[in-house]
């Protein structure tokens, strides 16, 4: 983003928003730049996108934890938005199943919902972690295709 006013970045802000089209990724984006560029407030950028702070919060945030280059285009915003608290690797996992089969929210919620269960019932496992997240495809522990992916462990079932 070139811009070099406040004014201009603000009129930015509420183009993105208007007519009811909601862009969250660009929202999200659009603020990460004002807050570096002009030391921007959430509070300036509800009053000009007309955005709640938690949404404006949650767009920042889902923005952050996926750069461009990992934004997935055939996979829904509220998609990656679910899955930007897990560790990178655990993303691009979820991310690659989401897009490879077409999983809907609902879906993806519930087994997100059952992978963290099965975590809270292991006492040894991490809350939410790769080591602790099965693919929903196979069964096989994430941690282990991880590995397999880098190529330090064979990905063998069990």
């Amino acid at each position: 983003m070139g811009c070099d006013d406040p004014e201009e970045w603000a009129r930015i802000g509420a183009a993105l928003s208007a007519d009811g089209v909601h862009v969250p990724w660009m929202v999200g984006d659009w603020l990460r730049f004002g807050r570096a560029r002009f030391a921007a407030r959430y509070a300036q950028a509800r009053l000009v996108t007309g955005y709640g702070m938690q949404s404006l919060r949650n767009m920042v945030y889902v923005s952050s934890r996926f750069e461009l280059e990992r934004r997935r285009r055939r996979v829904p915003w509220s998609a990656h938005a679910l899955l930007a608290g897990l560790p990178f690797e655990a993303q691009e996992l979820w991310l690659d199943r989401v897009q490879l089969e077409r999983l809907s929210m609902r879906v993806l919620r519930e087994l997100l919902r059952a992978e963290r269960s099965a975590s809270s019932a292991d006492d040894e496992a991490p809350a939410v972690g790769v080591s602790s997240l099965s693919c929903p495809h196979c069964g096989q522990p994430l941690g282990r295709l991880v590995a397999a992916r880098s190529g330090s462990v064979p990905a063998t079932k069990g």
